[in-house]
């Protein structure tokens, strides 16, 4: 077993990496050994060494039908406001400028959503990850749509013409 792994692997929830390097570096280390030692535990974050002294992997799981069901939900409900945003277009003027804004504001937390939901279950097994994923997806719709939604009044005011 590597002392500077195991070292690291103690202390990294108690000290930041710039912390826990310095503290190895002035206790004599080599800093190409400290960010080697770095290297192996980031790659293996919650590995713990087997026996022979090999890391062993953790579980990796793949999307299944439960985070396929929860990409389609995103999908319908990013959709839906993307199809909301396109009707209200019609309005012209600030409304219009706001509306497109939104659809490509959507669109990149559609798109990021889906990434977070599909790279999910590798981080591990079981459904916390997954509805994490899910979560940060919920997130990210209501903030955007919330920030749609205050500026929608004052863009509508804006549009209307005063004859």
């Amino acid at each position: 077993m590597n002392e500077l792994d195991d070292y690291l692997r103690a202390n990294r929830d108690s000290f930041t990496r710039e912390a826990l390097t310095r503290r190895l570096i002035d206790e004599g280390h080599d800093p190409a050994d400290v960010e080697a030692a770095w290297a192996r535990i980031e790659t293996h974050p919650t590995s713990q060494p087997a026996p022979s002294g090999e890391p062993v992997q953790p579980p990796m799981g793949r999307a299944g039908i439960g985070t396929g069901a929860l990409i389609v939900l995103t999908v319908l409900v990013y959709g839906g406001a993307i199809l909301a945003a396109g009707a209200t277009i019609r309005y012209g003027g600030a409304v219009s400028i706001l509306m497109i804004v939104y659809v490509i504001a959507v669109l990149w937390g559609l798109v990021y959503s889906i990434r977070k939901l599909l790279a999910a279950p590798t981080r591990g097994i079981g459904w916390a990850p997954i509805w994490g994923a899910f979560g940060v997806a919920f997130v990210i719709f209501v903030g955007l749509s919330g920030a749609c939604f205050a500026a929608l009044g004052p863009a509508l005011n804006a549009s209307r013409a005063v004859y």
